[in-house]
């Protein structure tokens, strides 16, 4: 056991209260749950993790875990940091509480599912206190399972969390007399379920009964509902303020469907292997619009097979925690769907690619896909720092306009770690491509600098490509009217206007 003598804030090891004492009790803290705070790398790979997985941090001097304890006297606390290395050599790190530190050895363990675990001696201070263990080698942390906290009745602190919105204020939901632009005003058009009247779902069995089958609906829902919605033809669904859907694996599915309207609902996925948030597929004249994505693994939003004639405005695209495949819109499922070729064409407007999304945004191919006035954010942190925001896929036709690309310009460990060329993020790419793909940027904003390239990169399977700040060609002109507003002022619109109400 590592002993630490010296107290934190000042605190000389006595309790700062006078009061009887509080019998110790024992917190674990795990990783997607209350007190573990940073964006962690989460993963379930190796065997014999407790908990929803553990914490698989990237092989940086820069990696690092952190998390928050509440303590309600302060004093003496043991933590227990449980882990696994399977490495040659000590993936050990510096544990800070309250901006005091101490050396944390973290071995070899002869296998990444071997676990072993390492306790500290500390003195907590009455209340909130911030703990972040940091790499002390250029091999990054061992693999973290968990952290246990035992003393005088610790809790799981807050992260930093946003405030709870007011819930006497009131909501602003007159965007929902807008009317769609883009693809999705071509063709038969969407109207969704017209002008019947709407119904009031409570329940997900509900819900689910009104959005099958063809018949014309409008459907609100109210409150939060639990499960995997099936959307068929000729439907508007509507969220009430505060409504909210939630799955342990995909939330909505349109497929083989037309005219389909969804707006106003936030949409709570997870981010395991496999579990799409939001697939479109086979679908034709959809409108997704004010919507709140989160979370969804490899993609938060999927458009595949047949799916045309879509349009995706003013939602919020971000994820929970930072993972290898979490990522953003995918536009078109592989390079070898070839009934995609002629269809997937997109227009994307006004979306805010919040957080943690650490590429597509979106990637695409085969559609002509029209994205203006989105805000697309890298993130300054080197652990979660996006790495690409457009991709110009197979057969590609990409009009890129009067965008918003923030922070792609610095380091981004999935670059380094995973050996995939020039450590830094950037704008747009063009790996995995073909000759036939087209990307035009016109008046695309970089704040406050980006990679302007091009650049070679690398990646995994052999792949090799370019990528930078620089379009390849003169995509098509869209058949539609539409507004591409200009970028002064327009960050902050989106902050305040994207989303779910």
């Amino acid at each position: 056991m590592v002993a630490w003598l010296a107290a934190c804030n000042g605190n000389d090891g006595e309790s700062a209260t006078t009061s009887a004492p509080v019998p110790d009790s024992t917190v674990t803290l795990q990783e997607l749950e209350a007190g573990t705070c940073n964006p962690v790398m989460f993963e379930r790979q190796n065997p014999g993790f407790t908990g929803p997985g553990y914490i698989n941090t990237p092989n940086t001097i820069v990696a690092r875990a952190s998390w928050s304890i509440d303590s309600p006297l302060g004093g003496p606390h043991v933590l227990a940091l449980r882990f696994a290395n399977g490495g040659a050599t000590a993936r050990s790190g510096e544990l800070s509480v309250n901006e005091r530190t101490v050396q944390v050895p973290l071995p070899p363990t002869g296998d990444w599912a071997n676990w072993d675990t390492v306790s500290l001696d500390v003195v907590l201070a009455p209340g909130r206190n911030s703990l972040e263990l940091r790499a002390s080698t250029g091999d990054g942390l061992a693999n973290i399972d968990s952290l246990t906290v035992t003393g005088p009745g610790p809790l799981p602190g807050a992260c930093g969390e946003e405030a709870p919105a007011d819930p006497s204020a009131t909501v602003d939901v007159r965007f929902l007399s807008d009317e769609p632009a883009g693809w999705v005003t071509q063709g038969n058009g969407v109207s969704g379920g017209g002008d019947q009247a709407p119904v009031v779902v409570t329940r997900m069995d509900e819900l689910q009964k009104l959005a099958s089958g063809s018949e014309p609906a409008v459907i609100h829902v109210s409150g939060e509902l639990n499960g995997t919605l099936t959307v068929g033809s000729n439907k508007t669904i509507i969220g009430l303020p505060g409504a909210r859907i939630r799955s342990d694996a995909g939330v909505l599915q349109v497929s083989d469907a037309r005219n389909v309207i969804i707006r106003n609902l936030e949409l709570v996925g997870v981010n395991a292997r496999g579990q799409v948030n939001t697939v479109l597929h086979n679908a034709e004249n959809v409108w997704l619009d004010h919507n709140t994505f989160i979370d969804g693994s490899p993609d938060i939003l999927l458009l595949s097979g047949t799916t045309d004639l879509v349009t995706i405005s003013w939602n919020v695209f971000r994820h929970s925690y930072f993972g290898h495949e979490h990522m953003g819109v995918n536009i078109g499922a592989a390079d070898d769907d070839l009934e995609s070729r002629g269809r997937l064409r997109t227009t994307l407007h006004h979306n805010f690619y919040a957080g943690l999304v650490n590429e597509r945004m979106p990637r695409v191919r085969f559609g002509k896909v029209h994205t203006f006035n989105n805000l697309c954010l890298a993130g300054t942190d080197e652990l979660t720092r996006s790495y690409y925001a457009v991709r110009a896929g197979v057969d590609a036709n990409v009009r890129s306009e009067r965008n918003i690309y923030r922070d792609f310009h610095g380091p981004s460990w999935w670059w380094t770690s995973e050996k995939l060329g020039a450590e830094n993020a950037t704008v747009f790419n063009y790996a995995r491509s073909n000759d036939n793909a087209v990307l035009e940027s016109i008046e695309d904003v970089c704040v406050p600098d980006c990679v302007r390239g091009p650049v070679d990169i690398a990646e995994h399977e052999g792949v090799t490509g370019k990528a930078g700040f620089y379009g390849t060609g003169s995509a098509f002109e869209p058949p539609y009217a539409y507004s591409a507003e200009p970028t002064d002022g327009l960050e902050a619109r989106i902050r305040e206007g994207a989303g779910a109400r």
